[in-house]
């Protein structure tokens, strides 16, 4: 309970660390609970949550090949820098 209370009035620093966190793993329910509540008061982490399961969901369809190349921006990312990243996106 003491960590719900906690949670419950974290600044949204602690909330976005939790909202990445929660993208990769199970959070417990009263974790959930909590951050689920400082969304509704609060846009800006609700806009970081959508942003940041947008973003993992883009890299994963990049990763998978279900994203075609030409859907990306044209950013100029060196080979060794993309194949870290969709190593480190499969390993997941």
């Amino acid at each position: 309970m003491k960590a719900f209370l906690q949670l419950l009035f974290a600044p949204c620093r602690e909330i976005t660390r939790r909202t990445s966190l929660s993208l990769d793993r199970d959070l417990p329910r009263s974790h959930l609970m909590a951050i689920r509540i400082h969304y509704v008061y609060c846009t800006a982490c609700r806009r970081f949550r959508r942003q940041a399961a947008l973003m993992r969901h883009a890299l994963r369809r990049l990763g998978d090949g279900t994203l075609p190349d030409d859907a990306l921006p044209d950013i100029s990312l060196p080979d060794a820098a993309r194949d870290r990243l969709k190593r480190f996106i499969n390993d997941r």
